[in-house]
């Protein structure tokens, strides 16, 4: 089985990302919360679940969110996982978050802290998908109230 291999992985991570589908075949006998929890307690930071169109939830430390997804016309999924998570990323990077000096902080971000990460990362997977071939957008084109600023 592939579960050992993927929480040795987590063991060495700050963020984890993963569909709600994937979290199923993994954990078919956990939920959501069950599975963030496992990750949390083996070193994540933050744990994240994409739910496709249904949007997102964050765990961070003891606190969850979760954020509806976009309405919109899907003209192609390819880079819908990997825009949102370049979204994080890039999240993080505006709130001088990203290194492993930043643990406490991930760990510590709260409710007030995952939602502006969630809706950018929404936001970028949003663009991508509306657009045939997986072409993420540049920061200009975010929603000005869903782009973090910053470092």
């Amino acid at each position: 089985t592939v579960r050992p291999q993927v929480e040795h992985i987590i063991t060495m991570s700050d963020v984890v990302k993963c569909s709600d589908e994937d979290a199923q075949w993994l954990y078919p006998r956990l939920d959501l919360d069950e599975l963030a929890g496992r990750w949390l307690g083996l070193g994540a930071s933050i744990v994240v679940v994409t739910r496709g169109p249904r949007g997102a939830t964050a765990w961070s430390g003891p606190d969850r969110l979760d954020v509806p997804g976009k309405t919109l016309q899907v003209a192609d999924t390819i880079g819908a996982g990997d825009s949102f998570s370049g979204g994080i990323i890039d999240a993080l990077r505006a709130i001088g978050s990203l290194g492993a000096e930043n643990r406490d902080k991930l760990r510590n971000l709260g409710r007030a802290g995952l939602e502006p990460i969630l809706h950018q990362a929404i936001s970028v997977s949003a663009i991508t998908v509306s657009r045939p071939g997986a072409d993420p957008p540049h920061r200009r084109e975010l929603p000005e109230e869903h782009r973090l600023h910053g470092r």
